[in-house]
């Protein structure tokens, strides 16, 4: 049972993302915040707007029926109940056509790792689903001249994160992003 609980949000992160292209990314990710210490159950989404109020965006997204904009944010991750959350992420992993240059906002924990080589640095914020056992990442850019680990948060830090959603390819796979991304420490 207890392999089971630590393989199955793994493998499912790994499935969802199958529409970006190479997971590796990803599953580096998973695997350094399980051995970081910071399990899935550490990263919490609100279920309740960030400000309550809500502009209708020039395209908003709809899912299940639920406009998930708010003002300049074209998808707003922060403000809906985390099943609903989870299976946003889904459907923007697995449809990145539908979300290119919307603006996301997205809450959950912060994550890091590097290429193979250890020369090239990526980012996430991870969002946990509403029984916390599974988690997917959204890859994120933060604007501005940053370096790290000195500009960024620890591992595993609740973060804020707002960003233009894109894709790039990286050798044959094709990855999905937050570009020119703003962050913030904390609930934003």
């Amino acid at each position: 049972m207890i392999i089971l609980k630590r393989i199955l949000p793994a493998a499912l992160a790994a499935l969802m993302l199958t529409a970006c292209g190479d997971t590796s990314k990803v599953d580096s990710l998973i695997s350094q915040n399980e051995k970081a210490g910071t399990s899935s159950s550490e990263a919490s989404v609100s279920d309740s707007s960030a400000d309550g109020q809500t502009t209708a965006a020039s395209d908003p997204i709809d899912i299940a029926g639920i406009d998930v904009s708010n003002g300049n944010i074209d998808v707003d991750l922060t403000g809906l109940e985390s099943n609903i959350v989870y299976a946003q992420v889904f459907d923007m992993v697995n449809n990145p056509d539908n979300y290119t240059d919307k603006t996301v906002k997205a809450h959950g924990t912060f994550a890091h790792t590097t290429d193979e080589s250890g020369e090239k640095d990526y980012f996430a914020v991870f969002i946990a689903d509403a029984s916390a056992c599974c988690q997917q990442g959204i890859e994120f850019v933060w604007a501005g001249d940053h370096k790290y680990p000195d500009d960024y948060p620890e591992e595993g830090k609740e973060i804020t994160v707002v960003g233009k959603f894109g894709t790039y390819t990286e050798g044959e796979y094709q990855y999905c992003v937050l570009t020119d991304a703003q962050m913030t420490i904390g609930k934003a």
